[in-house]
């Protein structure tokens, strides 16, 4: 592959974080001339629990960051939703089908007794993912 990604996805949470994870997802998708597929998990025990609303204003931030990434320059940009148990629903409804060669996640500097309780979504990715995995750390 001589050092480039090819598919890259995102992981994205809530607020501030997605942010900053999506900016710098696009720029190395950018220098790879990456596709990229930023995608966010409900984490809901059904997705019958759903709040129509917060799934409306995700997708709506979603396209928004699937246009700059376009406007920016990445050659292919999408996003994909899911709702259900993180670990049941992360990498087989949103990486695995994508296929990537890089996931990028952020990590929200959870403490060391919040950690132990919740875990979290960088610790998933790093521990399954078959692919290089790059955590920004805020």
């Amino acid at each position: 592959m001589g050092g480039t990604y090819e598919r890259i996805f995102v992981a994205l949470a809530s607020g501030e974080t997605q942010e900053w994870v999506a900016k710098r997802a696009i720029e190395i998708a950018i220098r790879n001339k990456a596709a990229i597929l930023f995608g966010h998990i409900f984490e809901v025990p059904s997705p019958y629990m759903l709040d129509e609303a917060s799934v409306r204003r995700a997708e709506v931030e979603l396209a928004h960051l699937v246009e700059r990434a376009r406007m920016e320059g990445v050659p292919e940009a999408n996003y994909s939703v899911a709702a259900g148990i993180i670990e049941d629903v992360l990498f087989d409804e949103l990486i695995e089908p994508f296929d990537p060669d890089l996931i990028i996640c952020g990590n929200r500097g959870l403490s060391a007794v919040q950690y132990m309780f919740v875990g979290t979504v960088s610790r998933l990715i790093i521990e399954n993912a078959r692919c290089d995995v790059l955590v920004l750390k805020d």
